[in-house]
């Protein structure tokens, strides 16, 4: 009982701090959700307007396929193969353009995003480790170390993402939980950046899992609720402002996220179990 007592005074702590630190760096905050906002209007956008692309290029085809049919009934198949061919490379060419817009502005937006939740945790880690936060220096800082947080990424989730299957993935992906923060607090990368993290939950894997999913169901039942509430409120006309909105929520809950895990870095960084970390 003292035991799990201690624990949950340590989590609500933690929470707190959490809290105290997005309230910190509030400034931040409202530009991180603004930019949330005007992402998710963008994506939004952009997703319906490729949506309707596609329904015209397959209108096309249909139109085509028609003209086919009646063609076949006057016995025309010769006009009739060699303007379905035509509409059909033309279609096809559509289809491709429309392909390659679409990735590319979701690459775009993912980057963003990403270079926001960068900057996000450089910005709260410097806010609690000494009590300051330059934006540009944050920004700056972030920047320089885009490449290695990129490359890092990838090779966590192509080693987590398959091996979750046996459940290896879900162990891997708690013991290495710090590995962002890692890279962009101890410029350390790739399996150097496993490492520190192992070392950091070494000992405490299940209060690391446990302390991860508090805040995490949290998150979720607000974002659920700001999304019923705003569901019932908006119409379908205005689909776009509901999506804008629900990503900036999002992208406002993941900041006290970043906030969170920043807390538990230092908080575990400062009690190791298990050998020195360096």
């Amino acid at each position: 009982m003292e035991h799990t007592q201690k624990h949950s005074a340590e989590l609500g702590d933690m929470l707190s701090a959490a809290f105290a630190l997005c309230r910190k760096n509030l400034m931040w905050l409202l530009v991180a959700t603004v930019l949330g906002l005007g992402l998710g209007l963008l994506t939004s956008v952009l997703t319906t307007n490729t949506v309707n692309s596609l329904d015209g290029v397959i209108n096309q085809l249909d139109r085509s396929i028609t003209q086919l049919d009646s063609a076949s009934l006057r016995g025309e198949y010769r006009d009739a193969f060699r303007d379905i061919a035509r509409n059909g490379e033309g279609s096809i060419n559509q289809l491709g353009s429309i392909a390659a817009g679409g990735i590319g502005a979701a690459l775009a937006i993912s980057l963003i995003s990403l270079v926001v939740s960068l900057v996000g945790l450089v910005i709260y880690n410097k806010s609690y480790s000494d009590g300051s936060a330059n934006w540009s220096a944050a920004l700056k800082h972030s920047v320089n170390r885009f490449l290695p947080a990129i490359g890092t990424a990838f090779l966590f989730f192509a080693i987590v993402i398959p091996t979750s299957l046996v459940l290896v993935g879900v162990y891997l992906a708690i013991l290495w939980v710090f590995f962002f923060v890692v890279v962009l607090n101890e410029n350390k990368g790739g399996f150097a950046s496993f490492e520190v993290s192992r070392q950091l939950v070494a000992g405490r894997w299940w209060k690391t899992l446990l302390f991860l999913i508090a805040p995490g169901v949290i998150i979720a039942i607000i974002n659920s609720l700001f999304i019923q509430v705003l569901g019932g409120q908006l119409n379908v006309a205005a689909s776009h402002v509901l999506t804008a909105v629900s990503i900036g929520i999002s992208t406002l809950l993941s900041q006290y996220q970043a906030a969170y895990l920043i807390v538990m870095y230092y908080a575990w960084k400062h009690n190791p179990i298990k050998g020195e970390v360096k």
